[in-house]
């Protein structure tokens, strides 16, 4: 089995649930990279970490443990 097709299959399962949080945990990711800039934005680093480990859990649990 190939890489890709791997991939796929495991992506097939995500539900309408799990890509929202795979945007918002992208979306906290980007706001912190800008972060590192800090006159562009002014709030703590570790709300934006927490957010993206939090909505994570869930995509992450059904790709790598459930089929």
């Amino acid at each position: 089995m190939s890489f890709w097709t791997y991939t796929n299959r495991r992506i097939k399962s995500f539900s309408l649930l799990d890509l929202a949080l795979i945007q918002i945990a992208v979306a906290c990711f980007t706001i912190l990279v800008i972060k590192f800039r800090p006159e562009i934005i002014i709030i703590n680093k570790w709300w934006f970490i927490g957010i993206f480990l939090f909505v994570l859990l869930r995509p992450l649990y059904r790709f790598f443990v459930e089929i």
